[in-house]
């Protein structure tokens, strides 16, 4: 399976967004969490458009 170079972008946002995650849940700042997740999500249907 070859991995164009927006795939990598792709994980690479998804990494980031994962790291922005877990560092909200363990803060507690929820308005942070909700802020992250939305950017993930928003980052992830921007990639697949890309992609296609």
């Amino acid at each position: 399976m070859r991995i164009l170079p927006m795939g990598y972008l792709t994980l690479a946002l998804l990494c980031g967004e994962l790291v922005c995650v877990i560092v909200g849940a363990f803060t507690g700042i929820f308005f942070v969490l909700i802020v992250d997740i939305a950017a993930g999500v928003g980052s992830v249907v921007a990639a697949m458009r890309w992609e296609d």
